[in-house]
């Protein structure tokens, strides 16, 4: 009875395994098979029958060559089973099995040490029979299944719990989960699940030896062994985790390093076109001067009225068009830094695209702006690069951008709105969208840096898509911040 009782709550145990399993993969991977009911499931049904087979009904006795038959086996069903039936890189679907693998294995032994500790009771029992306590040893055994039971359902739920914590830890913490791991980096995150697996593999081995052919458990020969071992265990188990910290951490700081050479980069332009457009003021003050001169020379012209002269009249209003057309200030909003921006981005977006329309009528900032010029700049420029990006993967005319603006007390609200060829890739793992970029770890960069400059003003950034319109709404506080 007490041994049928011991495999239910072992299928179980492996059971609530498979469930996690699932849901771990589910955080990182889609499987491959989209168009079918229950795909996710298979991935449930193949641990559980495979751990079923290695662990219950393969029995090896004491035989360390087959405990690690029976250990590499387990392993390599699950990787194969992980390669077939998700979509992810490689070098991800080889580090979520070792990972799930190494949690597993050291949440069983630090729940297998709460049974050690509770074969303390057992004593206790047979002391209380040998003083008589129990009117008949039925109660004796009653009390020793009992203790038994109790401790295998302890074991099987701290187990259970310590691998759930472990796994929805990692889940968490790994937040960059459509980041392609390199080569260096996945030995990295790889080697504490590693060695995790390979203390388990020896636990595994030395647990329960043999000698006189009475088996003993590694902490009856060496008691030592209750706190050294689980010292060890609570070490690789978060080794494990930290692991995962530091990458993710190691990854955001490269972001932001990036980020922040893409906006140095991006202010040095501002500022050598800001000087440009005060060039651009200056020649047209100049221009307004020398405006009477040209008139002047056309009305001479005119009296004289003759055909050669008309068509050199022509030629002088076509060259006062052409110069007239390289100072046009197209758009004005209150402030000079977009004023800047948005020249400056259109121009050099309609001569790649002539076909493109850029409407900005209804962008105004406020009279008492308080945004500083450099978030203004990063917002209004990666914004509109965006933006132009979008616009310049649409084949043929119909590209468009629309940009408006309102005020509400000490709110300002921004959106802006660009056509796009409908391609796009929206995943619940990032905040925003992606594009077919081939650099993938480029995507949704311009509007991370938005963010960034939006948070500083206790704003938020939210996007919405109507059919190939996408549209990007901002709203930020008038207010005065430091820069960090």
């Amino acid at each position: 009875m007490y041994d049928l009782f011991c495999l239910l709550v072992e299928v179980l145990r492996i059971s609530f395994q498979g469930y996690y399993l699932m849901w771990f993969y589910g955080q990182f991977m889609e499987t491959r098979f989209h168009k079918y009911r229950g795909n996710r499931v298979l991935i449930v049904l193949i641990w559980v029958l495979g751990r079923t087979v290695t662990s219950v009904f393969w029995k090896t006795g004491y035989d360390p060559a087959m405990m690690q038959i029976k250990w590499l086996a387990a392993i390599v069903l699950l990787v194969l089973a992980t390669m077939v039936l998700y979509d992810a890189d490689w070098k991800l679907k080889l580090y979520l099995p070792v990972t799930f693998f190494a949690v597993t294995g050291i949440s069983f032994f630090l729940g297998h040490l709460t049974m050690e500790l509770g074969q303390v009771i057992f004593p206790f029992w047979s002391w209380c029979l040998m003083k008589g306590y129990f009117s008949s040893t039925d109660i004796f055994m009653i009390l020793v299944h009992g203790s038994a039971i109790t401790l295998q359902l302890i074991m099987s739920a701290v187990s259970v719990l310590l691998m759930r914590f472990g796994l929805r830890n990692i889940a968490g913490r790994y937040r960059e989960k459509e980041y392609e791991i390199h080569r260096t980096e996945l030995l990295f995150i790889l080697t504490p699940g590693a060695a995790g697996l390979l203390i388990c593999n020896l636990l595994q081995m030395l647990m329960i030896t043999v000698e006189d052919r009475v088996p003993m458990t590694l902490y009856e020969r060496y008691p030592g062994m209750l706190l050294l071992v689980p010292a060890i265990l609570i070490l690789s188990f978060f080794s494990v985790l930290s692991g995962i910290k530091i990458f993710q951490d190691m990854i955001s700081l490269n972001r932001e390093k990036s980020n922040r050479i893409i906006l140095e980069k991006q202010m040095g332009n501002i500022q050598e076109h800001i000087g440009e457009m005060e060039r651009v003021y200056g020649n047209m003050r100049s221009i307004r001067h020398d405006m009477k001169n040209h008139l002047a020379v056309l009305t001479q012209m005119l009296d004289r009225g003759t055909g050669a002269d008309r068509e050199e009249i022509k030629d002088y209003l076509a060259e006062i068009e052409q110069t007239v057309r390289g100072l046009e200030f197209r758009f004005r909003t209150g402030n000079t830094v977009a004023d800047t921006i948005l020249n400056m981005k259109y121009h050099e977006a309609v001569r790649l695209m002539p076909e493109l329309r850029m409407e900005a009528d209804r962008l105004v900032f406020p009279r008492d702006c308080q945004i500083q010029s450099y978030d203004i700049a990063v917002i209004l420029c990666n914004l509109i690069d965006n933006a132009v990006e979008a616009c310049g993967r649409i084949s043929g005319s119909g590209s468009w951008i629309r940009l408006s603006s309102m005020e509400r007390g000490r709110l300002f609200f921004l959106e802006a709105a660009n056509s796009f060829d409908g391609r796009i890739s929206i995943t619940g793992q990032r905040e925003f969208p992606q594009t077919d970029k081939k650099d993938r770890e480029a995507h949704g960069m311009g509007l991370y840096n938005i963010k960034a400059a939006v948070e500083r003003y206790e704003g938020a950034v939210d996007w919405i898509i109507q059919e190939r319109t996408f549209i990007l709404h901002i709203m930020m506080k008038n207010e005065r911040k430091c820069r960090e």
